[in-house]
């Protein structure tokens, strides 16, 4: 009986790990190297700012953007203050990888009288962390283009890069990997 047990607990053990694999290798920085980034079609970069967002498979506002959805950032390489395009076209990826970055606030503060005057205390110490994935880009018509940032904003002990189905989801018809 005992045998029947290890034995269980050995291949349910290596099963659990087969499929942590699995899911690990559907990240899309370990997806998206040697690929090109396909824009299908143009986009509009909005005045005085030098990147647009997509999420839920469409362009959004930052303003409109939810960043503990997985969304992605296009990014060219100035401010303008007139519109600028991003043409349609294929994008090489030179190189993609996967960074962590800390976003903590204070929460509320507020503020009392005390013996020796106004004081402040803070309630609460907010932690989070993007989770995101930096494909660099390369193109010899679109040298503005920069890089495309895809992830979320996450706690840090159950955040995790985005898959590829997650940056499907969040880019939608405008953007897909190819070989």
């Amino acid at each position: 009986m005992k045998r029947i047990l290890v034995l269980g607990v050995l291949v349910g053990g290596f099963g659990l790990s087969f499929t942590a694999t699995a899911t690990a290798a559907q990240f899309l920085y370990k997806q998206a190297a040697g690929k090109q980034l396909v824009l299908h079609d143009s986009v509009r970069v909005p005045v005085g700012t030098a990147t647009v967002y997509f999420q839920g498979g469409a362009v959004v506002s930052a303003g409109g953007l939810n960043e503990f959805i997985p969304y992605c950032a296009l990014v060219v390489d100035r401010l303008s203050e007139t519109p600028q395009r991003v043409p349609a076209g294929s994008y090489r990826i030179v190189k993609p990888f996967p960074y962590e970055d800390e976003d903590a606030n204070l929460g509320s503060v507020n503020k009392f009288v005390g013996t020796r005057g106004w004081g402040f205390y803070k309630v609460g110490v907010n932690t989070e962390y993007y989770f995101m994935t930096r494909l660099k880009l390369a193109s010899t018509t679109t040298p503005k283009l920069l890089y495309l940032d895809c992830g979320s904003l996450w706690d840090y002990s159950i955040g995790g890069h985005i898959s590829v189905a997650e940056f499907k989801n969040a880019v939608g018809p405008w953007l897909s990997l190819a070989p």
